[in-house]
């Protein structure tokens, strides 16, 4: 399943790369996402190029990063008189890879004023672990300081609304906003994580 999805991105990106007669657009975006695993919201990146294939479909390839930071208590150390408790700190970055079809209907802009569309994508998130875990006791058991870093993958789907405005009718720059959610539960030896949740950003895009 893994070899098939990531050979059906290769060839998806071929050919938007060596089709011609469509316009090119590039998106970037910032916002936030919530993973259901940790149950809190990180930072989210994502740049798109889609190529126009009408005024009504798109398609194109899209590259995320999205970044969680968070603390978990481990045990407890004797400082001095007092027993404090000791935290491990855990970062998870996930770069997930998609290929979208996406719907407009730009004739609304007309009426209000923005270009509502929606996005479909499929493809493959990739997710990196990284544990920094100090000296600790549980249970009477003293617990060596450590960092772990692991490595996991799975299948990634995502499924985004969105609203564009462009300022002028002559501009070449539209602002959107985008709210949806994204599913992914990328795995490792039989250890699962699950890391979807809902996404918002906010962003830029232009055509080239």
């Amino acid at each position: 399943m893994r070899g098939l999805l990531c050979r059906l991105l290769i060839i998806a990106f071929l050919t938007l790369n060596v089709t011609e007669g469509f316009s090119g657009e590039f998106n970037g975006k910032l916002g936030t996402s919530y993973a259901d695993e940790p149950a809190k919201f990180g930072l989210d990146i994502s740049l798109n190029y889609y190529y126009l294939l009408d005024p009504y479909f798109v398609t194109g390839i899209e590259g995320d990063f999205f970044w969680i930071k968070w603390d978990r208590t481990m045990g407890s150390k004797e400082i001095g008189q007092t027993t404090a408790a000791i935290k491990a700190k855990t970062n998870v970055y996930i770069m997930p890879v998609f290929f979208n079809a996406q719907v407009r209907l730009p004739k609304l802009a007309e009426k209000i004023y923005v270009e509502p569309s929606l996005t479909v994508g499929l493809g493959y998130s990739f997710m990196l672990l990284d544990n920094s875990i100090p000296e600790y006791t549980d249970s009477g058991v003293t617990q060596e300081a450590r960092d772990e870093i692991k490595f996991y993958s799975g299948f990634a789907w995502q499924v985004i609304a969105s609203i564009s405005f462009r300022p002028d009718p002559d501009s070449r720059v539209h602002f959107t906003v985008d709210a949806g959610f994204r599913g992914t539960k990328p795995e490792r030896e039989n250890i699962e994580f699950n890391m979807s949740g809902f996404l918002t950003r906010v962003g830029v895009k232009f055509y080239i």
